[in-house]
């Protein structure tokens, strides 16, 4: 194993699902993979194929499962699962679409809408998601410091944490596209933000997203 001088964190979001193609809010809840998602883990799967990759984790949500399996292999790797890297949970907006939000949501959905981070449908602020993927992943830093570990996450856990450990405002860090790629690296002098968002593997597949 490369020992490295700072540890390696590479977040990747799932792969698409149905519920991605029509816009509906998924938070905790929501399907498999579809055609495209299962896609565009393998081409993810490709541009991680010559990295070398220590540890792989990932949310208990199938859709991230999924795509953890398919990163995971190419490095005879099996990802282990921690509800910790689930998405926001979304309470009542779950299922529904953004038509359907502001018809039975009407005040959040405008308080998210100009950026306040409200607890939506009843269920957690960025803020909350944050400090949970922050316990999750330096949980695992701390045990195997100075290694490349790999977490398949999810798009809004991902952007809350990256602004958390690196001080950027969320509404400065744009969404994250289906298995696009985040790479920061941690040290005892706090966190880089190497890569965000890195889709250009994915050519007219990220389209699709």
């Amino acid at each position: 194993m490369k020992q490295l001088q700072s540890t390696r964190i590479i977040l990747v979001r799932h792969g698409r699902t149905k519920d991605n193609e029509r816009r509906v809010f998924q938070g905790q809840k929501g399907g498999p993979l579809d055609d495209v998602g299962q896609r565009q883990a393998v081409l993810a799967a490709g541009r991680l194929g010559n990295k070398e990759i220590d540890a792989v984790y990932a949310s208990d949500l199938i859709r991230a499962s999924e795509t953890a399996r398919i990163l995971a292999t190419p490095h005879g790797l099996v990802a282990e699962l921690d509800p910790r890297l689930r998405e926001v949970d979304v309470g009542g907006w779950s299922g529904l679409g953004t038509d359907e939000i502001r018809v039975q949501f009407p005040e959040e959905y405008s308080a998210w809408n100009r950026g306040d981070d409200v607890r939506r449908g009843g269920g957690e602020s960025y803020a909350d998601v944050a400090i949970r993927m922050e316990q999750a992943i330096d949980e695992r830093v701390k045990l195997t410091p100075r290694t490349t570990m790999l977490f398949v996450s999810h798009g809004g856990a991902i952007r809350a944490y990256v602004a958390r450990v690196t001080g950027c405002p969320l509404p400065a860090l744009g969404a994250v596209a289906n298995t696009g790629i985040s790479v920061l690296e941690r040290s005892s002098k706090g966190a880089r933000l190497v890569v965000y968002n890195d889709t250009a593997r994915l050519g007219d597949v990220a389209l699709k997203t």
